[in-house]
């Protein structure tokens, strides 16, 4: 039968199976060309939305894929680090900017990890990644609290809002690793992130608020494309933290 090609690996790697597509494929074949196209266009659109929502990810993108994923992930680090040995003596809050620094330099070595572990699963090895998922992804709500005290300047801000929000994400994280939709995860990253921002827009700083959203919402949408783009938007997603750390290690030291 004549597999719709934009999401053909995604089909046969469905928990439905090739077997489950099949009679609709073949029904495909015996629909006018256009009409095929048409059913063949919103089939790879269900298909694209059952494996994003899909408790774990359908299967591995590519070895080379994740190996730039993990290298990708170093620059932010990096660039934070120039930022902060570059800084005046006279900035605002050094430690605010030290604190930013520290989030992402911890959470480094765990998406890195979590990387490599899809990178050999990829090369065709038995790994089980949910836990270097979930780690990766613990780390990720642990920066996003110590930012939330970096730009709020505020403990009263990290206990009472932030700290609750990302310490419940971590504890769904875990408890429902294999049962939850993957994008209710996502959904609760993106809260983090708006709660960490937020004390700039409360200090009227909405340049700094408009363009550190702008550009995370740029990377999750690359995120979010990743089939469309053979593997290579998460990538992208790291990229996009560069501009993202410019921002946000500038205003945390003003």
């Amino acid at each position: 039968s004549r597999a719709c090609p934009l999401f053909a690996h995604a089909l046969c790697t469905n928990p439905h199976g090739c077997i489950a597509n099949s009679a609709a494929m073949a029904t495909l074949d015996k629909r006018p060309p256009d009409d095929s196209k048409t059913v063949c266009l919103l089939q790879d659109s269900e298909t694209l939305i059952d494996n994003f929502c899909a408790p774990t990810a359908v299967g591995p993108v590519g070895a080379a894929q994740e190996v730039v994923s993990a290298a990708s992930m170093c620059l932010p680090a990096l660039y934070s680090l120039v930022l902060l040995l570059s800084a005046p003596t006279s900035v605002g809050c050094l430690v605010c900017g030290q604190v930013v620094f520290a989030g992402t330099a911890l959470h480094l070595p765990f998406s890195i990890a979590y990387h490599a572990a899809e990178a050999m699963r990829s090369s065709g090895r038995t790994v089980d990644v949910t836990p270097w998922r979930c780690s990766d992804q613990t780390m990720v709500h642990v920066s996003c609290a110590m930012n939330a005290w970096a730009l709020s300047r505020s403990v009263e801000y990290l206990v009472l809002l932030a700290l609750p929000v990302n310490l419940y994400a971590i504890c769904m994280l875990w408890f429902r690793a294999k049962t939850e939709p993957r994008h209710y995860r996502f959904i609760r990253m993106g809260f983090a992130v708006f709660f960490y921002l937020l004390p700039l827009a409360c200090r009227g700083e909405w340049w700094a608020f408009i363009s550190a959203g702008g550009l995370f919402l740029s990377g999750a949408a690359l995120f979010v494309a990743d089939p469309w783009l053979a593997g290579w938007g998460q990538g992208g997603l790291h990229l996009m933290m560069v501009p993202f750390a410019y921002v946000v290690m500038n205003f945390a030291m003003a």
